[in-house]
């Protein structure tokens, strides 16, 4: 998103609604705060005592050309080049060695790590290395030639390991973030389930292939963008905004074409590091072909119900059909169906008692006849024996 569409307060991080988001947003942003802070507390120490000689005109050129400096990546912001990050990182490291030549060893030696743990955090590892050498080198010059007693080669040494093992650390730390950071997103594009992720006031940062595939939209359509989603008369945003987390609900949503079908809601409210609800993940599930089959399942279960002469009410789901067969009328009709296509099938069929009361292993019961006189149910040309043996 061009830069200039952003206010200062998104440029500064104030507001965490996703739409400056990129890597080079966030090196800017870091940049000028690096390069801000710097310039003020090189400010704030000179009105402070030291025993070294020290050259405060300098230091205050020094820190002012930092503050200026830290402009750039504020106005510039995403718009700007990587390489001009790359840039930025080596004027720090010789504004720190400017205070560093003219301010003795008051400290200044220190800001050095803020340098290189913004080249390993945000710059390739060849980079870093360049960063690492023009820190590590400037160091020693202007411990070498600067006035004063300077530092030892031991010193030296061990500040130049330390810069080295921080920025190493670093580097581990953000190539494991990165690592679980692919997995996720890879996990979230495999999944069937359209997912969308969505910033505090109902922008887009997310979208997944299957939302695209659900919706219409493209991943560059809405992103950035509040989420076109209708839900009859509201938008989805608003509902998912109204109130807590869902799972499994039921509404109806509106295509980009305009075609309406069912789906299965699940929200749940994401943090933005300050106890807040900073944004939402939203899950869709198209439950048109569920509801359909559904309804035809049942009307399928009617038909075979009456075809198959069941009394009407009767229960042929999942409940046992009676204390004696102990065992529900589709198993009962699918014994009887097996029983009376072969004579080896039906003699494996359990010869058990049937209850009388029961009309799934009666029929008599349901007819009004006899239990003790052998009954059979003609259904569509076939005869179905009773499951209680030959």
């Amino acid at each position: 998103m061009a830069a200039a569409t952003l206010s200062l307060a998104e440029r500064l991080g104030g507001r965490r609604d996703g739409r400056s988001v990129s890597e080079r947003a966030g090196m800017a942003r870091t940049g000028f705060y690096l390069l801000a802070v710097g310039g003020l507390l090189a400010l704030v120490s000179l009105a402070l005592p030291t025993d070294e000689a020290r050259n405060g005109t300098a230091i205050f050129v020094t820190a002012t050309i930092a503050l200026a400096l830290s402009l750039v990546p504020l106005v510039g912001f995403d718009r700007l080049p990587v390489v001009a990050f790359e840039l930025l990182a080596s004027a720090g490291t010789l504004l720190v060695s400017s205070a560093l030549w003219y301010g003795g060893t008051d400290g200044y030696e220190l800001f050095y790590f803020w340098v290189a743990l913004y080249a390993a955090y945000f710059l390739p590892l060849r980079k870093v290395v360049g960063q690492l050498a023009v820190i590590v080198s400037c160091y020693g010059l202007v411990e070498l030639a600067a006035p004063g007693p300077g530092v030892t080669p031991v010193h030296w040494l061990v500040a130049a390991g330390t810069l080295s093992v921080a920025a190493g650390l670093v580097l581990l730390l953000k190539a494991n973030l990165v690592g679980s950071i692919e997995r996720l997103e890879a996990l979230i594009e495999a999944s069937p389930l359209a997912s969308i992720e969505l910033d505090g006031e109902g922008r887009v940062r997310g979208w997944n292939r299957a939302a695209e595939s659900l919706l219409g939209w493209s991943f560059d359509e809405v992103v950035g963008r509040p989420l076109p989603v209708e839900t009859g008369d509201a938008l989805l945003a608003d509902l998912v905004r109204s109130g807590p987390s869902r799972a499994d609900h039921e509404l109806t949503c509106v295509r980009r074409t305009g075609a309406v079908f069912d789906a299965s809601l699940y929200t749940a409210p994401v943090g933005n590091g300050d106890g807040l609800v900073g944004g939402h993940i939203v899950l869709l599930a198209d439950t048109t072909a569920r509801k359909e089959h559904s309804t035809g399942g049942s009307r399928t279960r009617a038909r075979w119900s009456r075809s198959a002469g069941w009394p009407a009410g009767s229960r042929t789901t999942s409940t046992t059909c009676c204390s004696s067969c102990a065992a529900t009328p589709a198993c009962c009709a699918s014994a009887w169906a097996r029983s009376s296509r072969t004579s080896s099938t039906r003699s494996s069929v359990p010869r058990t008692t049937p209850d009388a009361s029961c009309a799934s292993c009666s029929p008599s019961a349901a007819t009004g006849t006899s239990s003790r006189r052998p009954s059979t149910w003609m259904s569509s040309s076939r005869t179905w024996s009773r499951c209680s043996g030959r």
